[in-house]
């Protein structure tokens, strides 16, 4: 699931792209339960925005600082930087909004927040760069590909009227194996800045959470996130909690009822 689901996404999106009937593709993983009520109502189908659990720096130019203080730089700069090809013509070199600056891709990586893929989201940028068609796409002047914050990509919806313009950037990403969590944001990032359309996006609610001793556990999720209208619930893994469970979650997401008895056990 590293690569291939935005792989499936691109493939669905071909197979319905003439077709009459189908407005949009929505992709998501399997260890999530949808209130698809929740998502549509606010979000109204065949319309030319993206959705998705990713959510990029609005304002994602780099090069756009007169706004930004350096609070902000110095957090954004563990999470973003921007690549460049080497004048040299060999290697490359990376660039951050606090003024970092180096050719050394380990301390590129020593420099940003920790996260385990970041070396495997930079070999796959760094592919893309090299790629004649994100040329298409570069992010300044001399040829950067900025980076934003990598983000939770478990839901991403396309507009069948934006489906070959999200075809042709994907593909770029899809074939250079860019991780998932780094590439749905910079795919989002693209649209929003690159193309010269009119589509915008929107983030879906999630409830959700990192910390291990929390996520898959119906229970501790539910009282984390609170009484809130919830679209997405992950991950619920059925596996984990057991069918009774997974079906207790199923029943408070898809209709609300807050009235669902926990169990003790809090799973």
């Amino acid at each position: 699931g590293f690569y291939s689901p935005l792989e499936n996404l691109v493939r669905t999106l071909k197979q319905f792209q003439n077709s009459t009937e189908v407005t949009g593709v929505l992709y998501a993983h399997d260890d999530a339960l949808f209130n698809m009520t929740a998502v549509f109502d606010t979000f109204p189908l065949g319309t030319n925005k993206l959705l998705s659990t990713s959510l990029p720096w609005k304002d994602t130019n780099p090069h756009k600082l007169d706004s930004l203080d350096d609070t902000f730089r110095t957090h954004y700069s563990k999470l973003s930087y921007t690549i460049y090809k080497s004048r040299e013509g060999r290697g490359f070199y990376y660039t951050k909004l606090d003024g970092f600056r180096t050719n050394d891709d380990q301390e590129l990586l020593d420099s940003l927040d920790g996260w385990k893929f970041y070396e495997e989201c930079l070999a796959g940028f760094q592919r893309v760069l090299l790629d004649t068609r994100y040329q298409n796409y570069v992010d300044d002047k001399d040829g950067g590909l900025f980076v934003p914050n990598h983000g939770v990509s478990d839901v991403f919806y396309v507009p069948m009227e934006l489906a070959q313009q999200f075809i042709d950037i994907a593909e770029i990403f899809v074939d250079n194996s860019v991780f998932l969590e780094c590439a749905f944001p910079k795919i989002i990032d693209v649209f929003l800045r690159e193309q010269d359309n009119s589509a915008s996006y929107e983030k879906v609610t999630v409830c959700d959470s990192m910390d291990n001793s929390i996520r898959g556990n119906f229970g501790k999720l539910v009282n984390k996130c609170g009484d809130q209208p919830l679209q997405v619930l992950h991950p619920l893994k059925v596996g984990y909690v057991g069918y009774q469970n997974w079906m207790d979650g199923f029943d408070w997401m898809t209709t609300h009822r807050r009235t669902t008895a926990l169990p003790a056990s809090g799973k």
